[in-house]
């Protein structure tokens, strides 16, 4: 894979790292160091990320750059916010397949049990 299409996945998962962390593009650009009109113009349009780019997001993420540059699909599933994500999402679902009605009341956990019986 050349340079050019690894910024072009990085910065796909960027953006994917970005809406599963329930950031706002505005919390990626200033992390960046960009100003608004910077990541609109000339981010998304230009295949390149500069160092200074690069090490902002990845600390904001709390990833490597290896993690977005050359990382597998795969070990890319396996950073630990993308697994929980995934577990997440799967469980929603799960969820949502076998409930009959609305759901009313808090989940039943057996902490709410100790508080109950006390």
């Amino acid at each position: 894979m050349n340079y050019e299409d690894k910024v072009i996945r990085a910065k796909h998962r960027i953006e994917y790292l970005r809406k599963i962390h329930g950031l706002r593009k505005m919390d990626i650009y200033k992390a960046m160091g960009f100003s608004k009109q910077h990541y609109h113009k000339k981010y998304q349009e230009k295949p390149s990320l500069s160092t200074k780019s690069l090490m902002g997001i990845t600390e904001l993420l709390k990833i490597s750059e290896y993690d977005l540059l050359h990382a597998t699909d795969e070990e890319f599933k396996w950073l630990p916010i993308v697994k929980a994500y995934t577990e997440h999402s799967k469980a929603l679902a799960a969820y949502e397949n076998v409930k009959l009605g609305k759901w009313e009341c808090e989940p039943f956990l057996e902490v709410n049990m100790e508080v109950e019986s006390t």
